[in-house]
């Protein structure tokens, strides 16, 4: 995808070890790991968010490390830290993306219907297309998969691109 960055938010193994586990966590993990693959292949710059809280994910924590099985690349991947839901409020990364000719973002990561949300629509609002991928989020709300299904349904409706892992890699859009 010509012109795209992906954007992996919050996928910090702090949030992997709570009393409700995330919905489909093992799956989440491996499609997040093959759009970063697809990323890199196709020299997509990547960003990796991190959510800052003063206890669970305090910087630099082990909590607020990423999940240990993320592929991440240190020296070439781009990474940034916010303390609210919109990673667009703290800095300057919409400016930043725009000047490096980014008018897509590939979006994925933690909490469906909590930062998931919020970026996918703070961006759109700042002129970017938004791709979601619609089997690369999750939450470990009561009833995560309604969670899943209906914010894609709503991201869609609002004019988010919402497709698969599989669509993205195969260039199905």
């Amino acid at each position: 995808m010509k012109n795209t960055a992906s954007i992996i938010i919050d996928v910090q193994k702090g949030l992997f070890y709570r009393d409700r586990p995330i919905y489909k966590a093992e799956q989440l993990i491996n499609n997040i790991n093959s759009l970063i693959s697809y990323s890199r292949v196709n020299e997509m710059p990547l960003f990796f968010i991190y959510h800052e809280t003063k206890r669970m994910l305090k910087k630099d924590t082990e909590g607020w490390q990423s999940h240990p099985i993320l592929n991440v690349d240190t020296k070439k991947d781009n990474f940034l830290s916010k303390t609210k839901g919109s990673l667009f409020i703290e800095n300057d990364i919409a400016q930043k993306l725009k000047a490096d000719g980014i008018d897509n973002l590939l979006m994925m990561g933690l909490f469906t219907h909590t930062c998931v949300k919020t970026n996918c629509l703070e961006a759109q609002k700042l002129g970017f297309n938004v791709i979601l991928a619609k089997d690369a989020h999750s939450n470990y709300h009561a009833e995560p998969k309604k969670i899943i299904e209906t914010w894609n349904r709503k991201l869609k409706e609002a004019a988010i691109e919402v497709i698969s892992t599989e669509q993205i890699i195969k260039g199905n859009r």
